[in-house]
Parts: C-alpha cells; structure tokens; sequence
C-alpha cells in the first residue's frame, strides 16, 4: 500500500498536537523549536482546496496504477474520508483518473487502483507534492498560521469586531493577489512548456 511510511512519520508520532486531523490544518514538528523552546512546538499550515487537489492529482501521477489508501491521504491533508473522495470524484469526472476496484478472494474489496489517464505532463520539478506541502521551510508558500498574529485586543468584555473585519479583508485581498501571481506562473510554464514541443 502506498504511503503507509509517511502515515506513521507525519501523524502518530506526536499526539499533543492542536488540531490533528481537523480542518484541513496541517501540523509540522518546527525544527527550530529543538533549539530555541520559545517557539512554537507544531508549524500549522492549510492549502487551499485547490493546492490541495493538485498535490493529490501529482500524488496519483507519481504512483499510478497503485493502490492508494483513502485514509492515508485523508489524515496527510486533515481533512474527512469524505472530502478525498469528493475530490478523487472531481478528478474522475474531469477525465484525469482511472479508478480501478480490486478485491481479495474472500470477495471483500481492497483499496482502489488509481491511473492517472490524462495528458501528459512535462515534469518541470516545481510541482506541488506532500514532500513540499510538509517541508518546514515552507519553499511554495503555502498558507501558514503564526497564532500571535491571528490574537485581536481584548477590551476587558470582547474582541474588536472591526479589526477582526478589517483583518479578514486584508487576508483575503492579500490570498487572492497571491493565487493570481501562481495562476500567472502556471500559464507561463504551460506556455513555455507547449512552445517547446
């Protein structure tokens, strides 16, 4: 079965974490935390949804014709059994993945068989993958949660209603310029990568 090593590296070793397995948070151990224990214990990011269906689609990709484990791409990305197969559904019907059914002799099914069928890809080494997506140095930009940024003033009876609108605004315009400039790159690179063959 594919991805049972990363299983056990990236989730059941530690136990302490805040929101293991909720959400779609991702929990990174934070390498500078064994040298300096004022900083945070866990590194905590979220891709997008569509981050998240593209490193699932290169995930395919790398292991098609496999069989590859729902659970295990369900706890790597945080998120339900439901949400990966909602999205390996999407795949499906956009004609990127083949999904083959196997089972044992006793007639009881196995994991799926995943094919990637689409067309073919010029591997540039800029894709996104689970390696990068768990990479503490974080070399793509993927959304990261620094906590102490995300604590509003506290007036003594609750948080400030307009600086949590006015941050929530500023973190929208700021995620929304940052998916144009990756969309442009992508273009590019398809552009790049059509004028060459």
């Amino acid at each position: 079965m594919i991805g049972k090593k990363k299983f056990k590296e990236f989730v059941y070793e530690y136990d302490d974490t805040r929101y293991k397995g909720k959400y779609g948070f991702i929990e990174i151990e934070n390498p500078a935390y064994e040298y300096d224990y004022t900083q945070e214990k866990y590194l905590i990011r979220k891709p997008t949804p569509q981050e998240r269906k593209e490193i699932m689609l290169n995930y395919i990709i790398e292991n098609s014709g496999k069989r590859i484990s729902i659970n295990y791409l369900s706890t790597t990305f945080a998120v339900s059994d439901r949400t990966i197969q909602k999205i390996l559904k999407e795949l499906k019907e956009e004609n990127l993945i083949k999904v083959i059914p196997t089972f044992k002799k006793d007639g009881t099914q196995r994991f799926n068989i995943y094919k990637y069928i689409g067309k073919t890809r010029i591997k540039t080494g800029k894709e996104l993958t689970i390696d990068l997506l768990y990479n503490p140095d974080n070399p793509y930009g993927f959304r990261d949660f620094d906590w102490e940024d995300h604590k509003f003033p506290y007036d003594g009876e609750w948080y400030s209603n307009d600086e949590l609108e006015e941050l929530k605004i500023k973190n929208e315009r700021k995620h929304k310029e940052f998916l144009k400039e990756k969309q442009n790159y992508k273009i590019k690179n398809e552009i790049l990568s059509f004028n060459c063959s």
